[in-house]
């Protein structure tokens, strides 16, 4: 192999190794690996959860607006695509943002936590939250929130 092939051969290489190091890698893995279809929506929306901080939904309970939060970075996700019904709010999520969310912020918000299998109950004395999860890929998922009245 002459020089000039190797040099190439080299410089391709590394640009590749490059863009995979200063990428979002999870983002190129679903791209290729991921269970649904990957388009500039979802892309967009799984940028979002990664670099969001915190989140909030506003619930309106006996004519009052309440705070409720969400996971760290969760982004709206609903389009024609990913349909809403009425009374839901659809997010994306990262899988740590989520488990960071159960295991912490919720008992930091004096919320309590009960799971039945992908449904997660969220209580506290005068509210109920109903979120229904669902991978979306490896390191992303879709939950589903529903306004439960007490």
């Amino acid at each position: 192999m002459n020089i000039k092939k190797r040099k190439i051969i080299i410089g391709a290489v590394v640009i590749a190794l490059s863009i995979a190091v200063f990428s979002n890698w999870d983002i190129i893995n679903a791209i290729i690996l991921g269970s649904e279809r990957i388009g500039f929506y979802e892309i967009s929306a799984m940028r979002t959860a990664r670099t969001n901080n915190e989140a909030n939904i506003i619930l309106i309970r006996n004519n009052t607006e309440v705070q409720f939060p969400l996971p760290n970075g969760a982004a709206e996700f609903d389009n024609e695509i990913y349909q809403t019904r009425d009374g839901t709010t659809q997010f994306l999520v990262t899988t740590e943002a989520f488990r960071h969310y159960v295991d912490i912020l919720l008992p930091q918000n004096g919320l309590t936590h009960d799971q039945l299998g992908a449904l997660h109950i969220i209580t506290n004395e005068n509210m109920r939250v109903d979120i229904i999860t669902s991978m979306f890929t490896r390191n992303f998922m879709k939950i589903v929130v529903y306004t439960v009245e007490p």
